[in-house]
């Protein structure tokens, strides 16, 4: 195996497992919802804010139409944020990250209405296997097995959360199709979701600070991993793999997920996910490998 061909191989582990920490990190912070979603997109904004800022001293910033929808972009990654970080508290790590992966779906489908794409009949057909699934392990978790009192209430805020992520790609593809720096857009979003996110903490009254060392290093790992290690990775990978690969990778994340909450959480999904989680995998595979050059121009996304 040549160099080139296990830097890859070991870049795309790397970004995946990192990845797959997200939600485990989330639990073990003990912070509201928001709060960690807060930090998550503040500190990824300032990690990225040298090399976007970089590209901006080279003329390569953003026009008025351009800061008009990273705008909407970062509300929109703000809103996907905290509703998926707010289903951990109702439903089980493996339904909230299942479901939550479904974006591809809501990507296709905001593409076709917004950028004028076709869907083609297989990339239905994935939407149609993947809207059964996510049925069934709703179905499931309405049996109230999961975390807290509201499992279904947790399996629709990930729904939505992913629905919001796939508005922040769409976008994302927009801008990329003029050419804008992956680090310009991502963090000029990641600071307007952040802003959101602070505006939302202080009308609710959730605290930003005075957690135990614990839930800060969790926030910590938040972005460091996920957010920088995990995503990151992926984007510098798409230089050497194509898209169809890097979605299909990404569909791993799920298992890595769901294999954490078992060793770290004690905690296992009902029987009835064992039965919708590989409908919604499958159907992403194939909505992923129709829309593969679509994922390319909106790879910066976050689960």
């Amino acid at each position: 195996m040549s160099r080139p061909a296990l830097g890859t191989r070991t870049g795309l582990t790397i970004a995946v497992g990192a990845i797959s920490t997200a939600a485990i990190l989330v639990r073990l912070a003990d912070a509201p919802a928001m709060s960690v979603a807060f930090w998550r997109s503040a500190g990824g904004a300032l990690l990225l804010a040298p090399s976007a800022w970089h590209h901006v001293r080279k003329g390569r910033g953003l026009d008025r139409r351009d800061a008009r929808l990273v705008m909407i972009s970062g509300l929109l990654l703000g809103l996907h944020f905290a509703l998926w970080l707010g289903s951990l508290s109702f439903t089980t790590v493996a339904s909230s990250v299942t479901l939550v992966t479904s974006a591809p779906v809501f990507v296709a489908i905001g593409a076709a209405v917004v950028l004028g794409e076709r869907i083609t009949r297989r990339a239905w057909l994935g939407i149609l296997v993947t809207s059964i699934g996510a049925i069934v392990i709703g179905f499931g978790d309405a049996g109230g097995s999961a975390p807290a009192s509201n499992a279904l209430l947790g399996d629709a805020m990930a729904l939505a959360g992913a629905a919001a992520v796939a508005g922040y790609l769409v976008i994302g593809r927009g801008m990329r199709r003029r050419s804008v720096p992956t680090a310009v857009y991502a963090s000029g979003t990641y600071g307007v979701a952040a802003l959101a996110l602070l505006v939302s903490v202080a009308v609710v009254g959730r605290p930003l600070w005075g957690y135990e060392l614990g839930t800060w290093a969790a926030l910590g790992g938040l972005v460091l991993g996920p957010q920088m290690l995990g995503h990151t990775m992926l984007n510098e990978m798409l230089e050497r793999v194509s898209a169809t690969t890097i979605a299909a990778v990404v569909l791993f994340e799920p298992v890595g997920s769901t294999l954490l909450a078992w060793l770290i959480l004690g905690e296992l999904p009902v029987t009835v996910f064992w039965i919708g989680a590989p409908m919604v995998l499958t159907g992403l595979v194939v909505v992923g490998r129709e829309e593969a050059s679509l994922l390319a121009d909106g790879a910066s996304a976050v689960p």
